[in-house]
């Protein structure tokens, strides 16, 4: 074998092992034990009072997080309702993006999203994003669950099936849980950035694998890339393409108990 070959064999094996990583990859690391102060759900909560005036009387569920995280499940993460934020789901997107974009200027950080940016079959710019149907059934348990909130508490991992595009999460993940959208992903990253993902150095890429495109089941799926003390943005993406220049990739998934 050439060196061409020898070479092209050890990148196709170095590609296979990360894609045999831990399909549940955790951002506890050795910060464990500061979720349950430094990120807990009421300091999440008076974050998000802050960014959505509309939030200000909006109520949430305190009994959840006396309950065990379910097993993958990081944090116990809330974010609202997002018909209490907006008309439809595309503009609540949009307003958890101008949130960010504030948020990142405001602490020095650059922001960039391309959001609205894209040409859809007909020339026109501008797509919306749905609630992904393999989603769409499981939260409705969710907010049934938290009946008469504005602010719901879920169990989350923001980095599940390391290396894997969202198709294979949505293949393969356990039938407890489901995709988190663009906006509960957004609006989490309001309330826990940068805190919660400066303790390790790196850039991050989370697939918001609960949204699907217009018209378009499989193509595109938005995802937020983090790097600590640089930038924050969202980019609507080829769910095909797999992000290897990030230290950490993957999909957010949220965790309803197991009874």
């Amino acid at each position: 074998m050439n060196r061409g070959g020898v070479f092209i064999s050890i990148f196709y094996k170095q590609i296979r092992i990360c894609y045999r990583g831990n399909k549940f990859r955790s951002l506890k690391g050795r910060w464990v034990m500061k979720a349950a102060n430094d990120f807990a759900v009421e300091k999440q909560v008076e974050v998000l009072r802050s960014f959505f005036p509309k939030l200000k009387e909006a109520t949430f569920d305190e009994s959840i997080t006396l309950q065990p995280l379910p097993e993958y499940a990081d944090l116990w993460v809330a974010f609202p309702r997002w018909q209490a934020i907006a008309g439809n789901y595309t503009k609540a997107v949009k307003r958890v993006i101008e949130l960010l974009r504030q948020k990142a200027e405001k602490g020095g950080l650059s922001f960039y999203d391309n959001y609205g940016d894209k040409k859809d079959s007909r020339g026109f710019k501008g797509h919306k994003l749905y609630r992904h149907k393999w989603a769409a059934d499981r939260f409705q348990l969710l907010t049934e669950q938290q009946k008469g909130h504005d602010i719901l508490i879920a169990a989350v991992n923001f980095l599940t099936y390391r290396s894997r595009n969202a198709r294979y999460t949505r293949l393969h993940c356990p039938t407890n849980a489901f995709g988190l959208g663009a906006f509960e992903v957004g609006a989490a990253i309001l309330a826990l950035y940068p805190e919660y993902f400066s303790e390790q150095q790196g850039m991050y890429t989370i697939l918001c694998c609960g949204d699907r495109e217009q018209g378009d089941e499989i193509l595109y799926v938005p995802e937020f890339h983090l790097e600590r003390g640089r930038y924050v943005a969202f980019y609507q993406e080829d769910l095909l393409e797999t992000s290897f220049f990030c230290t950490y990739f993957g999909s957010a998934l949220a965790f309803l108990p197991v009874s």
